[in-house]
């Protein structure tokens, strides 16, 4: 696959998330405001850390939010779709790095939401 077809295929999967995001909170704020705390503190805990050398795709999975958390200057909001498709990215680089690695939509994309 092309690195724009993985950008596309990582945006229209986050943007259909989004959209049942969007309708959830409108169902259920409080439902919506539980299940990202709850996201967000897998996404932003050390858990994995106990148990990345347990996997390979824990290592994987663990060195990715890291770097996601890093590149964003800090915690990772399942709520924003840009955090959410950075690390969509980071799958997809840790499968193939020279696929993503300088794409120009994935460093945009970094850097928009590092302003969220």
């Amino acid at each position: 696959m092309a690195p724009s077809v993985d950008v596309a295929m990582v945006t229209t999967e986050q943007r259909a998330v989004q959209g049942e995001l969007d309708a959830l909170g409108t169902q259920d704020c409080a439902l919506l405001r539980r299940m990202t705390a709850d996201v967000d503190f897998l996404l932003n805990s050390d858990w994995l850390y106990l148990v990345r050398n347990c996997s390979a795709a824990a290592r994987t999975y663990f060195e990715i939010l890291r770097r996601v958390r890093y590149e964003l200057g800090g915690r990772i909001y399942f709520a924003h779709q840009r955090h959410r498709e950075a690390i969509g990215f980071g799958l997809i680089q840790s499968l193939s790095p020279a696929r993503v690695r300088g794409y120009p939509a994935v460093r945009r994309t970094l850097g928009e939401a590092r302003g969220q």
